[in-house]
């Protein structure tokens, strides 16, 4: 008898356990969502169907051997969405390799060599609502189409975005990163558009190289430093670099073929070529003067402050642009852009335009934005003049002025 009872409840017990993870793990609205009660249990949720899942929302505490279940599901099974949204990692972190293992997912080749094989369906991650950190090659080569950090973020690991084909759109950071790392966002073909707080100071080499989408990138008061290739062969068409930036590198902006003006709001100008490179005499094999600038357009016009040509042009690499030119009124940043002009160009008052030694000169008893034009069409100088006399330097040419609501053709 009392084997029987013995048995019996030990059959409840069993029960109770089934009903238990059943209540962990189950299907809402086609996603499969488990409440993992301890780190490291995911695994015993999924059960075998770990391969078949192919959307999972995660609730609860997460640790290194949960991520690399999450990595089996993407790379073995049918794993395309999931939500972490409310998940604890462990010390709120994405660790390392999160969701790229490069030994598994290189596929060797003598005559090919050696190929890498992403995640095959996994392309939508929602990021922990408290997540503090995304750890090395957290996400690389993965198909994932968008990213939305959240506000608690403090640091993201180098490599952690390298070359995910399909993360598409605008990339926007919180304001609590204080750098961006070497190839975190490489060769990613179609990011277009990149928003970097007034926290980040520097930006390291390879950042953002080889993005061929990118067209925009707004950057705040507070960088200080683009390292080495950062930007290399993206598309943008404006630069605007803020009055506390300093440094740069090697082709930070290398082959930049696209651009059409660069603002440097700094009066004194930033570093732009390799000091060690610059003309060392007795430097033996080392490589000529590499510019931060190289392969880039010469003759764009680079606006600058009023009273910082000599500083532009004294060897550091900003005298190999043929088209420096003192502007006044420069735009002001965080805010992205010259474009944003609608306050200062309204038509509030009349203005003279005139040429007085080989200087473009607007007099007027107000302020007034102003807008400088080739007769193709493009913009090459806009700004706020106050009331009163205002000197602006030009290149030799012909050009459309238009202050307040006066307008004029000039020639310089």
């Amino acid at each position: 008898m009392e084997m029987k009872s013995y048995n019996r409840l030990r059959t409840t017990l069993a029960v109770m356990a089934a009903a238990f993870l059943c209540l962990t793990a189950y299907a809402d609205d086609g996603i499969f969502l488990a409440k993992p009660e301890k780190a490291g249990s995911l695994a015993e949720i999924v059960g075998e169907k770990a391969n078949e899942i192919d959307s999972l929302a995660v609730e609860g505490p997460l640790n290194e051997a949960d991520f690399n279940t999450l990595w089996e599901m993407g790379y073995k099974g049918w794993l395309e969405y999931l939500d972490l949204s409310k998940a604890s990692p462990e010390g709120d972190r994405i660790p390392d390799n999160a969701f790229f293992h490069e030994y598994e997912q290189t596929e060797k080749s003598h005559i090919f060599g050696d190929r890498l094989i992403p995640l095959a369906y996994l392309n939508t991650v929602i990021l922990p609502q408290n997540l503090k950190e995304i750890g090395e090659y957290a996400f690389a080569c993965t198909r994932i189409k968008s990213i939305m950090f959240p506000e608690s973020l403090q640091n993201i690991g180098a490599w952690s975005f390298y070359r995910c084909p399909a993360l598409e759109g605008k990339i926007t950071f919180p304001g609590n990163i204080p750098e961006l790392k070497e190839y975190s966002f490489a060769e990613c073909p179609k990011i277009e558009e990149v928003e970097i707080p007034s926290s980040v100071r520097c930006i390291w080499g390879f950042c953002f190289d080889r993005c061929h989408s990118l067209k925009k990138v707004d950057f705040s008061e507070g960088l200080d430093h683009i390292s080495f290739y950062a930007f290399r062969e993206t598309r943008l068409e404006t630069l605007i670099l803020p009055k506390t930036f300093g440094t740069m590198h090697d082709g930070a902006f290398a082959d930049v073929t696209t651009l059409k003006s660069i603002y440097s709001l700094n009066p004194n100008a930033p570093w732009a070529v390799t000091e060690a490179l610059n003309g060392v005499k007795g430097a033996g094999n080392m490589r000529e003067t590499d510019y931060s600038f190289t392969g880039t357009p010469t003759d764009i016009p680079v606006y600058i402050p009023v009273g910082s040509l000599s500083s532009y042009k004294s060897g550091n690499g900003w005298d190999r642009f043929t088209n420096l030119i003192e502007c006044e009124d420069l735009p002001e940043l965080p805010h992205s852009g010259i474009e944003e002009m609608s306050a200062y160009e309204e038509n509030i008052a009349d203005a003279s335009i005139s040429v007085r030694n080989g200087r473009l000169i607007i007099e007027s008893g107000a302020d007034l934005g102003f807008t400088v034009h080739t007769p193709d069409g493009t913009r090459i100088a806009s700004g706020k003049t106050k009331a009163g006399t205002a000197s602006i330097v030009l290149p030799e040419g012909v050009y459309l002025v238009r202050a307040g609501k006066t307008a004029s053709k000039v020639l310089i």
